[in-house]
């Protein structure tokens, strides 16, 4: 049976991030990041691949599928952000 976890963090009082982790299978987990669209996307990206990069890390995780969604112009904020967060948890995919 599937645990559903839901993790919520607040970063600054003006940003907030819901990151969703579920147990996928032994030693497997689904994360989904859905930060609010109110904030600039370049924090976005920090914030989020900063929570994910922890999560990661704490469960001795690595990631070996990746979906993103968002617009073409956000892309290098979102590498940068995601090369950054990983590399500083010592993740590396």
């Amino acid at each position: 049976m599937k645990k559903n976890t839901q993790e919520t963090f607040a970063f600054q009082q003006h940003v907030n991030l819901n990151l969703h982790v579920t147990e996928a299978g032994k030693g497997q987990f689904y994360l989904v990041a859905m930060p609010p669209g109110s904030s600039k996307r370049s924090f976005q990206a920090v914030d989020a691949y900063t929570e994910i990069a922890a999560v990661l890390s704490r469960r001795g995780l690595v990631i070996v599928h990746e979906r993103i969604f968002g617009s073409l112009c956000a892309e290098p904020a979102v590498r940068a952000a995601r090369s950054e967060a990983l590399t500083s948890e010592g993740i590396f995919t």
